[in-house]
């Protein structure tokens, strides 16, 4: 998908069509959302620009009505009554600090209507208060009240690293033995990746894997058990690893460059479709807690893919 900033209405229509749904950057919302233009919605568009600003930046799109978080249809704003001006003055004059870089595409409509589509960075200079004085973050779908460690963790952003591990597939194909259960060996590669000029020189990572991957990252060490529940499941059986980082055993971690976590991540599925967790978290000194679920998915047995979810989790 291309930049928001560049989205037109065939590239809102693609969102529909290809079932992009909601998650930690992205939002739907439909033209009820800014108009009227009362104190109460400014209210809302100043804590859900700044739940962003203070979590990992996204995009809000205004003009999009979603079911369960899923994109149905574009519902275009008259922008005679709510204008892309009105909109930018609302979001600089309602969060404190202001936030830097925030973008508004005005996709025009075949029918003369408009969306805005609203970006917004993740902020160095955070955390922004809304206009209910009050600090917000974005949680799976949602923006939420932070609490006062999440307020002082973020506001060490600008001072501390801010680490994320960038996990992918070796290959999307699956094989099997004739009579065996599980499939040969699927590697995953783990990457640190550090997007501030500060580096990290110690750092604690975690890997969770679901137990019926039978896999293990190389490296790691310190294997609890712990449970997890997706999508309102049952609980399932996650192993969860631990690597320490710490110089001078190794390179500090820096931006622009990727640092290996992991030579070796082999897992092996079951047969059949199927859907499994892998998750990450990353924590270090000055740095707000940085975490991931990531899906580990089959529908017809035979290929699979890593799909990002943009819901964090707590370890």
């Amino acid at each position: 998908m291309t930049d928001p900033i560049k989205w037109d209405e065939a590239a809102l229509q693609a969102l529909i069509r290809d079932a992009v749904t909601e998650s930690l950057t992205l939002d739907y919302k439909a033209a009820a959302a800014i108009t009227p233009k009362t104190d109460s919605v400014k209210r809302e568009v100043s804590k859900d620009v700044s739940a962003f600003a203070n979590s990992a930046g996204g995009t809000i799109v205004y003009g999009m009505v979603e079911s369960n978080h899923l994109p149905v249809a574009i519902d275009g704003i008259d922008p005679l009554v709510v204008t892309r001006e009105w909109l930018d003055q609302v979001i600089a004059s309602r969060i404190q600090r202001r936030i830097d870089g925030v973008r508004i595409n005005q996709v025009i409509l075949a029918d003369g209507k408009v969306v805005y589509i609203v970006v917004i960075p993740e902020s160095d200079r955070a955390p922004h208060m809304a206009s209910d004085h009050r600090y917000h973050k974005r949680f799976e779908y949602q923006s939420v009240p932070m609490e006062d460690y999440e307020v002082r963790d973020v506001a060490n952003r600008a001072v501390g690293p801010r680490l994320s591990i960038k996990m992918w597939l070796e290959t999307d194909t699956l094989t099997f033995a004739d009579d065996g259960e599980k499939s040969q060996p699927l590697r995953i590669r783990a990457q640190i990746v550090n997007e501030s000029a500060v580096p990290a020189e110690h750092a604690v990572f975690h890997i969770l894997v679901d137990c019926r991957l039978e896999g293990a990252p190389t490296g790691f060490m310190n294997r609890s058990e712990v449970s997890l529940s997706l999508d309102g499941g049952p609980p399932v059986p996650h192993h969860l690893w631990q690597q320490n980082w710490g110089v001078p055993g190794k390179l500090p971690i820096w931006n622009g460059m990727n640092f290996s976590l992991s030579d070796s991540f082999e897992v092996r599925l079951p047969r059949g479709p199927g859907q499994y967790a892998v998750a990450w978290s990353a924590k270090a000194p000055r740095m707000a807690h940085a975490s991931e679920i990531l899906i580990l998915a089959t529908d017809d047995g035979r290929s699979v893919e890593l799909r990002g979810t943009g819901i964090s989790i707590g370890i």
